[in-house]
């Protein structure tokens, strides 16, 4: 995810490895060495630590999905997503596909193919918020 998101420091944030202020002041690493200089610090220092990688691994949706699944599963996403590129949303949504075939819990996946990450297109707003309601409808009322 780190490499391939159009802001990849935000990964190590989510995952508690790093504390930005803002995107043009201070970076500081959480007990891991001097503070970062570029993403070739996170691809070159930051990334190789074993502690990272589980914290990064901990932090991912896709390693909390087993064959105990039992929640159902409606994502919606933008094709063009640099924030979260799809083929993530792809292979979460194939693991839990894999993971629930015994117990048919219900996973879909709409593909919006003109949309990046926030679904901002009218189109894919109506349709989204569609859908959203109809699950509700059947599922919660």
């Amino acid at each position: 995810m780190s490499l391939a998101s159009d802001i990849c420091d935000w990964v190590f944030v989510e995952a508690g490895v790093a504390q930005l202020e803002s995107s043009q002041g201070r970076c500081e690493t959480v007990g891991e060495g001097p503070p970062p200089r570029g993403q070739e610090w996170y691809m070159g220092q930051v990334a190789k630590s074993p502690q990272t990688l589980q914290r990064l691994t901990e932090a991912s949706p896709i390693s909390y999905v087993n064959d105990s699944w039992d929640l159902p599963i409606y994502m919606f996403l933008g094709a063009n997503d640099l924030r979260v590129p799809m083929f993530q949303g792809e292979a979460f949504f194939k693991r839990v596909k894999a993971c629930t075939a015994k117990t048919k819990v219900e996973c879909e996946a709409i593909i919006y193919p003109k949309d990046t990450h926030p679904l901002d297109s009218v189109p894919a707003q109506i349709d989204s918020c569609s859908r959203i309601l109809d699950i509700f409808d059947k599922k919660l009322i």
